[in-house]
């Protein structure tokens, strides 16, 4: 799950499940009521803000195609995150 912070804090915008385009805020290293180690991304969409929760132990084994990865999120379901990265020309 590490590897998979370390890519999703290199990025400038991140796709989720092909249809949400989002500028997160990635906040680690928070417990759950379970004292489970979790990671959050949050958004602001149209001056609503959202979040979306993945805990370490759904996630120990990150998959990945292409330029996505799939994480598994604090309601069981999989969810696929492209990542979009600067390129300088």
């Amino acid at each position: 799950m590490e590897n998979a912070l370390d890519e999703l804090e290199k990025c400038v915008a991140l796709i989720l499940d092909n249809d949400i385009l989002m500028y997160p805020r990635i906040i680690k290293n928070l417990k759950n009521e379970n004292n489970e180690t979790i990671f959050s991304l949050q958004w602001v969409e149209e001056s609503m803000t959202y979040e979306i929760c993945f805990t370490e132990n759904e996630n120990e084994i990150v998959g990945y195609s292409d330029s996505s990865m799939f994480l598994v999120d604090d309601r069981g379901e999989e969810v696929q995150i492209t990542l979009l990265t600067e390129k300088k020309l």
